[in-house]
């Protein structure tokens, strides 16, 4: 049986004789750190950042702007992800495409020029 030994070399350290034993050469298996251009890291930085950018529709748009009241819903595509699970849809994962309002009826888009400059 062989054993993984993990070394993270400093900057002086450049020998690594002690790495295997003397019947078996030493193998050094590189990790590279993440790069910011790899694949999952595009698609995490993706998904984080729509996260941000949902919270923060939600958030601007939490206050009717005609009536400044706080019950306000959001109109949502259904294009939400389904679970594999339970085959419902995942909560926050719908395109978000405008607000409405629940007291005075009034609905604006989601991105348009319309924002929350009320007292709420």
């Amino acid at each position: 049986m062989s054993n993984l030994r993990l070394f993270w070399p400093s900057e002086s350290d450049t020998d690594v004789s002690g790495a295997a034993s003397d019947d078996e050469p030493a193998a050094i298996l590189p990790f590279q750190l993440r790069a910011t251009g790899s694949r999952d890291g595009v698609a995490r930085r993706a998904h984080t950042s729509s996260a941000v950018r949902r919270a923060r529709v939600l958030f601007e748009n939490r206050c009717c702007p005609w009536c400044d009241r706080l019950n306000v819903e959001p109109i949502q595509l259904d294009d939400a992800v389904i679970s594999l699970g339970n085959h419902e849809p995942v909560p926050g994962t719908a395109t978000i495409v405008g607000f409405r309002c629940r007291d005075c009826a009034s609905e604006w888009p989601a991105y348009g020029e319309t924002s929350n400059t009320g007292a709420c």
